[in-house]
C-alpha cells in the first residue's frame, strides 16, 4: 500500500513532501499531462513510478511498501 496523506496524495518516503508527480512512460504525443513527468520510452519493472519535486528523488514501488 502506498504512503498517502489525508488527500490521498503520495508522500515522498525520503523527505515527507506531498509534492510528488507520477512518471509516464512510452511515446507521448502532445504535451505532457499536468502533474506528470516523462520517464522515457522504455517501460520496465525497475523504473521509478513517482518523482519528488522537493528533494529531486525518484520513488520506486519498493520505497512505498516500507
Amino acid at each position: 500500500m502506498s504512503k498517502l496523506n489525508k488527500k490521498n496524495k503520495v508522500i515522498c518516503p525520503k523527505c515527507g513532501s506531498d509534492k510528488v508527480r507520477e512518471y509516464i512512460y512510452g511515446l507521448i504525443r502532445g504535451p505532457i499531462p499536468e502533474g506528470c513527468v516523462c520517464g522515457g520510452c522504455f517501460v520496465g519493472p525497475d523504473n521509478p513510478i513517482y518523482y519528488c519535486d522537493s528533494c529531486n528523488s525518484d520513488i520506486y514501488a519498493n520505497d512505498l511498501k516500507k
